[in-house]
């Protein structure tokens, strides 16, 4: 009878501990899928805003040499010499729908042609104190030949540049036809697919894009880096 009863408490023990482990799996497993449910996707590493100067330090040294050719003040001074930097941000997002926009940064074109009319007014300055001292006069000071040029065209240097259409850098316009795109993109594998543009080996991290756009005549690209 003994022997019974110890049976059966050893069955009534055992029957305790499955139900235990069978209630802790069950919780467990609400539990992780409550976690999975309640997890954000993993994030597309291409997702958001890329940025890419390009730079056009060359467009400006050739039209400013050439009007200053034809101000008749020679060429000896290089104008590049006198900017540190000219250059514009290119805009390429892609977005959750599937598309993508590549564009022209308005405000940091607009800051390059200041700095390029800047550069040319800086390099008109010294040039014309290198002539006045050929001809046995005192050097021109940056601000007195902002007033002699007021002056003799009742303009500043930035008016009359825009008034005579003088571009220093390519006009905005021609940057926009030349670099904006837009359209659906998708990937496949390393290869990035973009309406509109050349498909493009790509390497992606958090901070640093690399696109190498397919030329079709078999030469390797340029690539093009953009950053966060």
């Amino acid at each position: 009878m003994s022997h019974k009863k110890k049976n059966s408490g050893t069955i009534l023990l055992l029957t305790l501990l499955l139900s235990a482990a069978a209630i802790l799996g069950i919780l467990l497993l609400f539990f992780f899928l409550a976690r999975f449910e309640g997890a954000e996707p993993a994030q597309d590493p291409l997702a958001g805003t890329w940025r890419r100067s390009i730079d056009l330090t060359e467009e400006f040294r050739e039209a400013a040499r050439a009007y200053l050719s034809e101000a008749r003040l020679g060429n000896t001074l290089d104008p590049s010499d006198y900017i540190t930097e000219l250059q514009v941000t290119l805009l390429l997002e892609f977005h959750k729908d599937g598309t993508y926009s590549l564009t022209v940064d308005k405000g940091s074109y607009l800051t390059a042609k200041k700095n390029a009319e800047d550069a040319l007014e800086d390099a008109f300055t010294d040039l014309l104190s290198m002539r006045g001292k050929e001809l046995g006069k005192s050097s021109v000071s940056k601000k007195e030949m902002e007033a002699l040029f007021s002056r003799l065209t009742g303009k500043s240097f930035s008016e009359y540049m825009e008034e005579h259409d003088i571009a220093l850098i390519p006009p905005l316009a021609e940057l926009e036809a030349q670099y904006n795109a837009s359209g659906a993109f998708r990937k496949m594998g390393e290869l990035l697919e973009r309406e509109g543009l050349s498909p493009a080996v790509f390497l992606c991290d958090e901070e640093t894009l690399v696109l190498r756009p397919e030329t079709g005549s078999g030469k390797a690209s340029e690539p093009e880096v953009y950053t966060r």
